[in-house]
């Protein structure tokens, strides 16, 4: 087999958008960080470290066979609903500010929502994967079965996260399902109709963000 061809194809337009939005970020971080140092000092530093840990991880992820990822889908997945979830019942819960989405072990926080998005992107390609090798004909009824599944998988991440309540990730959430409508429409309509979808969606997180009061 040649080589070069399991090689992991870089998005250079995704990796564009990011290092832009990155950017912007720790712009805005440092501009603050001037403005109210008593608030916002050394903020942008710490944006900036993340970002290189990050990029780090997400090569070394890349190198790997997805395959070997698809093993621990489902246990990730139900791992990450139940981390959800155990925020109203498990003893390390903490709530700050009234929102519920952190546990504390002592003098260390962990919000369970910036794993499970990670859960959920790794089930959600797990699942399209395994349909897409079992149902050889592509037609409606493959794209609205495979819908169901997205959904399924999606509803319960989303209202558990919009309960804490923390709009952020919900928003994160409701935009990674977006991306999956968006493949599945996009194989089934023209490109024009594959814009307006995308506008559609982007219109609705647009529509919750501002709704919020």
């Amino acid at each position: 087999m040649d080589n070069q061809n399991t090689r992991p194809r870089l998005d250079t337009f995704l990796v564009t958008t990011i290092i832009l939005i990155v950017g912007i970020s720790i712009f805005t971080l440092y501009t603050l960080g001037e403005a109210y140092p008593s608030f916002y000092s050394g903020y942008a530093r710490q944006q900036l470290i993340w970002f290189i840990i990050s990029s780090i991880g997400i090569a070394a992820i890349m190198v790997l066979d997805f395959d070997r990822y698809r093993k621990f889908a489902w246990p990730l997945y139900i791992l990450g609903v139940f981390m959800l979830a155990g925020l109203h019942f498990l003893p390390w819960a903490w709530e700050n500010n009234g929102a519920l989405r952190w546990y504390k072990f002592g003098g260390t926080t962990l919000q369970p929502s910036e794993f499970v998005k990670v859960f959920l992107v790794v089930a959600l390609a797990h699942v399209i994967t395994s349909h897409n090798e079992k149902w050889t004909k592509k037609d409606l009824q493959y794209d609205l079965f495979l819908l169901g599944k997205i959904l399924i998988l999606t509803l319960p991440v989303f209202l558990l996260i919009a309960i804490q309540p923390d709009i952020g990730s919900s928003l994160v959430i409701l935009s990674i399902a977006a991306f999956f409508n968006h493949y599945l429409w996009y194989s089934l309509a023209n490109d024009i109709n594959f814009i307006r979808y995308s506008l559609r969606d982007h219109c609705l997180i647009i529509y919750v963000i501002f709704r919020q009061p």
